[in-house]
């Protein structure tokens, strides 16, 4: 039979170890700034483990099943490890080795008139981190931002959100890049995932009630030229300006920009994640693919029509082996595409 996986724990082959012993793994890959993850539970029947230290690393290749092939899912840092009983068994929890404990330590700093690209290159930087971004997002300038007693993962995370961007953290790599748009930093496009209905073992699709939904979503700024408060209007992905807050149909954002084009750009993230929000598919493939990462695009066939018609695109991830096979789970989300 095919090795299923490969393991190494600071940098020893422990695939064999593991193997013998192995009840269950699994291995999560998120979009964002949430941390991969990976979980193994073990048996320790003959009380031969010892419990693994905190801060090991461990690398993880999962196969293809048909081929063998090992696609490396990354390296993880063990953060908590637990013994139980009976039968005795020794579970090990570790997160991607990427996020730095560094990156959660609270600092200040102030940006002034600094282009987006210029901000996380100095994260990136001080984090020994090389910096992977989109041209139009890396040139996109930032009239003010502080950073009061808060780390550089959220100040990336406050940013990101506010011009609809992924930020996250894969193999060294600090990536930003908009979100869903099918192409990797350096604009290459991401391979598209084709699922037809018998690859998948089981699936749900959920659309949330669009009569409850906002036709339009509004920002407000200072302009510092009138001393007055203005307001941007953004609707089917264009933007107005207004002389007064709409009616109910408009989505209001609370916090008030710093100037017209973070106003413009934060009505634009909100409708644009409202938007993708509206429909949601989840999928168990009958057979793992270890090769899909998140923030793929995902094309389905032989659902229904109303799922069929999305360009999905997958958020998350899940790889799970154990005693009842070997599977992959993957959440996508979609905006509609047309009226059904």
């Amino acid at each position: 039979m095919r090795k299923l996986f490969k393991l190494t724990i600071e940098g020893i082959d422990r695939t064999a170890q593991v193997e013998k012993r192995l009840i269950s793994l699994s291995m999560t890959d998120k979009r964002g700034t949430e941390a991969d993850e990976l979980s193994l539970t073990l048996s320790d029947h003959d009380a031969a483990l010892p419990l693994p230290t905190n801060g090991n690393k461990i690398r993880l290749w999962l196969a293809m099943p048909d081929t063998g092939d090992m696609i490396d899912k990354g390296t993880f840092t063990i953060d908590q490890a637990e013994h139980s009983g009976t039968p005795d068994q020794l579970q090990i929890r570790a997160k991607s080795a990427d996020f730095k404990s560094s990156l959660k330590v609270k600092r200040s700093d102030s940006y002034h008139q600094h282009k987006l690209g210029e901000i996380a290159l100095s994260v990136a930087k001080r984090h020994d981190l090389i910096l992977a971004i989109d041209n139009a997002v890396s040139a996109i300038m930032i009239d003010h931002i502080d950073q009061h007693r808060e780390s550089d993962i959220n100040l990336l995370t406050r940013l990101c959100d506010d011009h609809d961007l992924m930020c996250t953290i894969k193999a060294g790599r600090l990536i930003i890049k908009p979100i869903a748009n099918a192409r990797s930093p350096s604009g290459a496009a991401l391979g598209a995932v084709t699922i037809t209905r018998q690859s998948g073992d089981s699936h749900r699709y959920s659309r949330a009630d669009r009569t409850s939904d906002y036709d339009e979503t509004t920002s407000s700024y200072h302009d510092d030229k009138t001393g007055k408060t203005k307001h941007i209007s953004v609707k089917d992905g264009k933007s107005k300006p207004l002389d007064a807050l709409p009616n109910d149909k408009s989505h209001v954002l609370t916090k008030p920009a710093k100037s017209k084009n973070e106003a413009v750009s934060k009505a634009k993230a909100s409708a644009n994640k409202k938007a993708r929000q509206v429909a949601n598919f989840d999928l168990t493939l009958a057979m793992a693919r270890p090769d899909i990462i998140a923030d793929s695009p995902a094309t389905v066939r032989g659902f229904r029509p109303y799922i069929d018609e999305h360009q999905w695109t997958v958020v998350e991830v899940t790889h799970d082996l154990s005693g009842s096979g070997y599977s992959t789970g993957i959440k996508c989300e979609a905006g509609l595409t047309e009226t059904v």
